[in-house]
């Protein structure tokens, strides 16, 4: 379980980002991968992963599965998108990856992991895709319901798991 400082640190951090990077209440993933010069390939991987990111000649790549359902489109893929620009951004991922301590590895995204350095991203990810402020703003019903989890999720362009996860 992430400590609690741990999360606060990751909030601010993606809603720092996010805050550049909104358009409305949709945070603008390929303007910040654009920005952070991170090449984009979107393609055919069969079933072995939703996203990774690669670093690959002194470059960082994104890759998503379409196969999976990621596209930058899909709310599915904009999360994938999300997780895998997580990696970059967060220090203690990115540099593994550089330095060849870690190796790529494929983003299977079912929320049911344990491993610490995914459930980061995850959590990342969400506070990139849905921004703490823009996210109370949002006008819902005062009584939580399903309902609310669908506009929401609507107005951030986010799944159904993410939003309700957020």
């Amino acid at each position: 379980m992430m400590e609690d400082h741990r999360k606060k640190a990751l909030n601010n951090f993606a809603s720092f980002i996010a805050e550049d990077f909104s358009l409305s209440n949709v945070t603008q993933l390929e303007a910040i991968a654009k920005s952070e010069d991170i090449g984009i390939h979107i393609d055919n991987y069969e079933n072995y992963f939703d996203g990774m990111l690669v670093f690959d000649q002194e470059e960082f790549n994104i890759h998503l599965n379409k196969d999976r359902g990621n596209t930058i489109e899909a709310p599915r893929g904009r999360f994938s998108f999300a997780h895998e620009l997580s990696h970059f951004f967060i220090e203690e991922h990115r540099v593994p990856l550089m330095t060849g301590e870690a190796a790529p590895h494929g983003s299977l995204h079912d929320f049911k992991h344990n491993n610490e350095i995914e459930n980061e991203a995850d959590y990342f990810a969400a506070c990139l895709l849905m921004p703490e402020k823009l996210f109370r703003k949002v006008p819902r019903d005062r009584k939580f319901s399903i309902d609310t989890l669908f506009k929401l999720s609507q107005a951030f362009q986010t799944s159904f798991m993410a939003t309700s996860l957020r």
